[in-house]
């Protein structure tokens, strides 16, 4: 029995050795610059990435962002962001505690994972299209699909390029948005829908999704609970670059779609449809289903033409009690 235990307990040893084996990023700290966060603002940061593998990581540190279920916002490199694309201008990322090190280009081998079956058909419909347009045959075409599905269904050889660095084992990484060039390392958050109260957002991140420079990918997502400002904002308030001047707290400016409740009354904001042509697409304003449109046409010609001045776009409408004024950047309700 203790000679069982025994070799089970080696065989568990060993398994966890296996698992860790070779470099593993995982991100283990991440700070928002900002304590109030404004929906459809970009954002600074600082995330912290480690190496708890056993063997160096060489990474441009790729990662996936996004909001709750919305697709990512970046398919990219924290390193790409740091610089220009030649690499003639280029920040830093820390090495904590103090160490700067400049990411370098380079071409780093690895090996890609097997994809799943809708990326693979993608691939092929991909091929369809490009073998449609050359006139291939049947039989080129059936050998290209076996191609595509032998190589991309099994791990397979990829190529990442981009600049990089060496996260040792058991060092941490720390990337700086407010470093990177021209702002482009900056977290642009949703406008989502129109609200009165505070936004509760999930904000997720994934790093190093295709394993270029990490053999664990149990680790690599990271959540946090991020609460914004309304994207309704109550008077008095003077005017900023987000709203207009709202003399007392009966006036309100607003820059999203949806619907909220506002004083005892829903208020509901609707426009771009797909399904109806540029010129005949409407933004419709309504108070408790009484609605008023606007051609978005016209709202177009009243701001190139600056037909009513300071952002102007239209007279002011008094809709079920609430008058409407639309400008540039969102609209007014003043609550009568």
């Amino acid at each position: 029995m203790k000679k069982t235990i025994a070799i089970t307990t080696i065989l568990m040893f060993c398994l966890s050795f296996l698992a860790i084996a070779g470099p593993d990023l995982t991100i283990t700290h991440f700070q928002l610059a900002d304590e109030v966060i404004v929906p459809g603002e970009k954002h600074d940061y600082v995330i912290e990435i480690t190496n708890v593998g056993d063997e160096t990581a060489r990474t441009r540190l790729p990662n996936h962002m996004y909001f709750g279920e919305n697709p990512a916002l970046s398919t990219g490199s924290l390193t790409q962001t740091l610089g220009t694309r030649d690499g003639s201008v280029m920040e830093t990322v820390t090495i904590l505690p103090d160490i700067e090190v400049i990411p370098e280009l380079d071409d780093v081998t690895y090996m890609g994972h097997e994809e799943s079956e809708e990326q693979i058909q993608k691939r092929i419909s991909n091929m369809m299209e490009r073998a449609n347009s050359l006139g291939w045959t049947e039989e080129q075409i059936q050998t290209e699909t076996a191609e595509i599905q032998e190589m991309f269904g099994n791990p397979h050889e990829k190529t990442a390029s981009g600049f990089f660095i060496d996260i040792a084992p058991g060092e941490i990484a720390r990337y700086e948005s407010t470093k990177s060039y021209n702002g482009f390392g900056r977290l642009h958050f949703p406008t989502t829908s129109l609200s009165i109260e505070p936004i509760p957002i999930t904000l997720t991140i994934e790093i190093d999704p295709e394993r270029e420079s990490d053999d664990n990918i149990n680790n690599n997502v990271y959540t946090q609970e991020i609460v914004m400002a309304p994207n309704v904002i109550q008077g008095p308030m003077e005017e900023t670059e987000k709203n207009r001047e709202l003399d007392d707290e009966n006036e309100y400016f607003a820059y999203a779609l949806g619907c909220t409740t506002i004083q005892g009354k829903e208020i509901c904001v609707s426009g771009d449809d797909p399904n109806v042509p540029d010129e005949e697409e409407m933004l419709i304003i309504s108070v408790d289903d009484v609605e008023q449109e606007y051609s978005l046409y016209g709202l177009m010609m009243s701001w190139l033409n600056q037909l009513f001045g300071n952002g102007k776009l239209a007279p002011t409408e008094t809709v079920n009690g609430v008058e409407i004024t639309i400008y540039d950047n969102g609209f007014k309700l003043a609550f009568v």
